[in-house]
């Protein structure tokens, strides 16, 4: 795995860097309504643009699984209960309160 990572992370990081250089030029940017102009490297406005993008789609992906993690916590809830049933039934029939716990009848052999 930590190979894999580093295939992935090598390429993309060389490429993010060579994008960098090769776009030094500086872009304006009017952001209209406030008649403001931005004058910084074009590189910054597509990093900037791509980070907007991923913080986004984080946030559109952690909206969207709320019902399998709600699920999921539901399910870890039902596991922690049934244990404890479990657990509590075992110590009754260790000291002989409650049922008697029930034998599985053992596979034939036949």
């Amino acid at each position: 795995m930590n190979r894999l990572r580093w295939l992935i992370t090598v390429p993309v990081a060389i490429i993010v860097v060579v994008f960098a250089v090769n776009n030094r030029g500086d872009a304006n940017v009017n952001l209209w309504p406030l008649d403001l102009i931005i004058t910084w490297p074009l590189f910054a406005f597509v990093f900037i643009g791509i980070g907007v993008g991923f913080a986004l789609g984080a946030i559109l992906m952690w909206f969207s699984d709320a019902p399998v993690r709600r699920r999921a916590r539901e399910q870890a809830r039902n596991i922690r209960d049934l244990e404890r049933a479990a657990k509590n039934a075992a110590e009754n029939a260790q000291r002989g309160v409650g049922p008697a716990p029930v034998a599985l009848p053992s596979a034939r052999t036949d």
